[in-house]
């Protein structure tokens, strides 16, 4: 009979010098543990969102049933108020106007783009003056946005109005007018792109200087694999 010697491979791991694997009741221990400290962590975030997004959804839900006043307290009343809310042609009109300025706020988008690939031109000069122009609405503040164009929008003494009157047009009573309003303020929200449209033009910025810079990186290994061939 060939006697074997017992190999490093046959001992144990503790005798080997390793920890070895933890037993399956420590492992799920540990488990555990990583999983009440992770919720813990998140629990003020989920009872933030509980109380300030949560609370008023539920709360404003239920009062939409109810007829409330500060001193007679709340009434049930059912569906009447939505049955008279649908049969309101004010809230169709409201309807329509989110609906028009959604559309026209939403044309930010491929703006930010075009001029996303206009500033991406080579040669082209005052690049870094565009980007800083084109970048301003995102530092900004929006209450100086809203005083500025709200100047620039007045009918009586608006710098809008005068530029159309040097060219024989009529003035627009901008903040006024049921459909001019309606654009104006739509204008507002494709320049100032609700902080979205300079994102995707500086992303799509950054895309590309990343793609030439891949581009680049890639032709120089090819260019050192070759000359060391």
């Amino acid at each position: 009979m060939i006697e074997t010697k017992p190999t490093v491979s046959h001992l144990p791991a503790i005798a080997r010098g390793g920890a070895g694997p933890l037993p399956q009741n420590r492992r799920s221990t540990s488990r555990r543990r990583e999983a009440i400290s992770g919720l813990l962590f998140i629990l003020p975030l989920f009872a933030a969102v509980a109380v300030l997004n949560f609370y008023p959804i539920i709360r404003n839900t239920y009062l939409s049933f109810t007829e409330t006043g500060i001193f007679t307290g709340e009434t049930w009343t059912g569906l009447s108020q939505y049955v008279r809310l649908f049969q309101d042609p004010e809230m169709w009109q409201s309807l329509l106007n989110t609906l028009e300025y959604a559309v026209i706020g939403l044309l930010g988008i491929p703006v930010a783009v075009i001029i996303a690939g206009l500033l991406n031109r080579p040669g082209l000069r005052f690049k870094s003056l565009y980007r800083v122009l084109f970048f301003l609405p995102v530092v900004t503040m929006p209450v100086a946005i809203g005083m500025i164009w709200s100047l620039m929008f007045n009918g009586d003494y608006g710098i809008i109005n005068q530029a159309l009157g040097t060219i024989g047009l009529p003035g627009v009573m901008w903040l006024s007018d049921p459909v001019a309003v309606i654009f104006a303020v739509g204008l507002v929200a494709v320049w100032a792109g609700h902080r979205v449209a300079p994102d995707h033009a500086s992303c799509r910025i950054r895309g590309e200087h990343a793609a030439l810079r891949d581009k680049f990186h890639a032709m120089l290994r090819r260019a050192v694999s070759a000359s060391e061939n």
